[in-house]
């Protein structure tokens, strides 16, 4: 994960990148995430940060394909997602809770 700080002050902002995960009924994939502090919603940083995030990492790590998993409520996510290039798959179960599942092929 990378640690995203404000170029002005050097204060947190948020976290983005890939990391392992184990999906019910899936194999072991890369998945993408990010965090980003409430104050720097709405800013546009989650698309900069997510996309600096697959530029780099995706050509390092060598990556055939990267997921995201999204509850259906979360549309700004969707909207991030779609943005970097994600496509939305399938839905899928996490846990107890619905998700959607999308793709970026790398």
């Amino acid at each position: 994960m990378w640690v995203f700080r404000d170029a002005a002050d050097n204060s947190f902002v948020g976290t983005c990148g890939f990391f392992r995960a184990r999906q019910s009924g899936m194999d072991e994939m890369t998945a993408f995430g990010y965090l980003l502090r409430p104050q720097f919603w709405h800013t546009g940083l989650a698309t900069e940060m997510a996309r600096a995030v697959v530029r780099v990492d995706r050509a390092r790590h060598n990556l055939d394909h990267v997921t995201a998993l999204i509850h259906p409520r979360n549309t700004r996510s969707r909207r991030v997602a779609a943005r970097v290039g994600f496509h939305f798959e399938r839905n899928i179960t996490w846990g107890s809770e619905p998700n959607m599942l999308y793709r970026l092929q790398c």
